[in-house]
């Protein structure tokens, strides 16, 4: 079967999956699989600076793999949808075989 290439669709499925090729963006979207969180409690359970995280942050909601919502003075971050959860998992399935 010859495979049809929409350089298009390639171009964003490049751009998505290096969006999340950084060890400290998989680690703030292994975070947020499991609950929203702020710059600041990213930056503590990662140990990274907080500028540092907010350009990570912003990696991730550009290429629309989390969002964010704010409450009060706080801006919470979430994966935007449960493909990304199941993206993730799959990688992990993988990497374990």
């Amino acid at each position: 079967m010859k495979a049809d290439f929409d350089e298009n669709y390639l171009e964003k499925k490049s751009e998505f999956l290096h969006s999340m090729a950084h060890p400290a963006r998989l680690k703030i979207l292994e975070i947020l699989r499991d609950e929203k969180a702020c710059v600041s409690e990213l930056s503590e359970q990662i140990k990274i600076k907080q500028p540092n995280i907010s350009q990570h942050l912003n990696i991730l909601r550009n290429s629309g793999i989390i969002t964010k919502k704010r409450k009060g003075k706080m801006i919470f971050y979430n994966i935007n949808e449960e493909n990304v959860s199941n993206i993730l998992k799959t990688i992990d399935t993988f990497l374990k075989n």
